[in-house]
């Protein structure tokens, strides 16, 4: 196995001026979106209206509020959770609550679609089978 002096690698530098070079024309690493406040105790994002704290305090009474963050879905997806937890799991309605809380839950742990998911796939080829013995 060959060894490269210290600092060095087989690409010579080069990978290294690249990568440096990718940073400096995206702006550098200091570029990036500043990331939400996130609640400490329980890793909610939290929003400027305090919302946040009103979907902890009904959510959090059953389960973590992990099961928010990795639970992302639609607005009718938490439209269905939360009937399910009204019907069987003993969540009081939210009554005027539900709109703030579901609000919040569909900005902050929605559905994140990429650009690549919004494209629609090619039409199924029309092709006659294929016989046996052809």
């Amino acid at each position: 196995m060959k060894r490269w002096p210290p600092g060095r690698t087989r690409f010579g530098g080069l990978f290294h001026a690249g990568v440096l070079s990718l940073v400096l024309a995206s702006g550098g690493v200091a570029a990036q979106e500043p990331a939400q406040p996130l609640d400490p105790e329980s890793g909610l994002i939290k929003d400027e209206a305090g919302v946040w704290q009103t979907a902890r305090d009904h959510c959090t009474e059953c389960h973590s509020a992990t099961l928010l963050q990795q639970n992302r879905t639609s607005r009718d997806g938490w439209i269905r959770t939360i009937r399910r937890m009204e019907k069987d799991e003993g969540l009081k309605p939210l009554g005027d609550l539900e709109k703030p809380i579901l609000d919040y839950l569909v900005a902050q742990y929605g559905v994140q679609v990429k650009p690549t998911e919004l494209r629609r796939r090619r039409a199924p080829l029309r092709q006659p089978p294929v016989a046996d013995g052809e």
